[in-house]
């Protein structure tokens, strides 16, 4: 109860304190352990300015200082600096907050929008679609409310975002499922993409959200696709790989697939395209015969035996005998 007590008269001296004073009044700021996302939600109100926090920058963090003589601006420019962030105007009313690693995100060249989220739209799934459909366009919501969103870009995929934002009521207004493995509905996204058709992941499955017309077409080239591609997993044991290095191997070959070890069994789950598939099989099956052992009688004739095992031992050979040595080692 005493916590409880304590945050609510933080929350509301705090609240207090930034209603009370105007932009441009100097008066005392007490901030005790006060969330940042707590200073901009109070700043942008007493203020009226829209602020924008990249995210990457943790809005929980805390902030304590007792902040004498100084406008609001003031200080939270301090607060701002004290967090090591860096801002820049975004229009005449619109704050961007983000940390200096992140400054050439924001490069002044790249242009700015504020974009609502369309009405009956989600806004998650509205700024997951712009990062789909326009990855060059960089989205941030705003602190205060979480249907508004900040995308930077370059001029044209800016454009297209906006256009994009458009057509979602139409686009939303129906949907159909596609059942099918996750990590095949990702590589379909990626190789089948659609300006018509919105689409998502879904664990078992991919769903896309369009036009009746836009769905049928895009469902016609999933099936071509889906017969072509042959998605499908096979489990790889090798006889005489060792683990580690058919792990290896496997990932350098996989292209389009996916692989997986199976704990430690010494076998490899191989996922994806048909042929994408039997090359990589292919290639295992090539290097676990090169690492099969096999033996070899040789007469050493006037060489000596000392001189003869010297040779085998520099080649990874292993030998036994003296005048007339077995090798033993891989095929190569």
């Amino acid at each position: 109860m005493e916590n409880t007590f304590r945050k609510f008269s933080l929350s509301f001296a705090l609240a207090t304190s930034l209603i009370l004073v105007g932009p441009t009044q100097a008066e005392v700021l007490k901030l005790a352990e006060a969330p940042l996302s707590e200073i901009i939600a109070l700043y942008s109100k007493a203020t009226g300015k829209n602020i924008f926090v990249d995210d990457t920058v943790q809005q929980q963090r805390k902030v304590t200082a007792h902040l004498q003589d100084m406008t609001i601006e003031e200080a939270f420019g301090i607060v701002q600096k004290t967090l090591g962030l860096e801002s820049c105007m975004v229009g005449t009313n619109t704050i961007l907050l983000y940390p200096p690693e992140r400054a050439q995100r924001y490069q002044p060249e790249m242009k700015s929008r504020v974009l609502h989220t369309p009405s009956g739209i989600d806004s998650k799934w509205f700024q997951g679609t712009i990062n789909t459909l326009v990855p060059g366009v960089k989205t941030t919501p705003a602190t205060g409310d979480q249907r508004e969103f900040l995308l930077f870009g370059p001029d044209a995929q800016v454009d297209q975002a906006r256009a994009v934002t458009r057509k979602m009521p139409e686009m939303a207004a129906k949907q159909k499922f596609w059942a099918m493995v996750e990590h095949e509905s990702m590589l379909a996204i990626k190789e089948m993409k659609s300006e018509d058709v919105i689409l998502e992941v879904q664990s078992n499955g991919l769903t896309g959200h369009g036009s009746g017309t836009a769905l049928k077409q895009y469902g016609e080239k999933l099936l071509d696709w889906r017969m072509k591609t042959q998605w499908d997993e096979e489990v790889y044991t090798p006889e005489y790989l060792d683990g580690g290095k058919l792990l290896r191997a496997a990932e350098v070959t996989k292209g389009r697939s996916l692989i997986a070890d199976l704990g430690g069994t010494g076998s490899l789950l191989i996922e994806g395209p048909k042929n994408e598939r039997m090359r990589v099989i292919r290639i295992l099956q090539q290097l676990d015969q090169q690492a099969q052992k096999q033996q070899q009688g040789i007469s050493l004739g006037e060489m000596k035996p000392e001189m003869a095992r010297e040779a085998a031992k520099a080649m990874g050979v292993e030998s036994v005998g003296d005048r007339n040595m077995v090798l033993v080692g891989r095929t190569g």
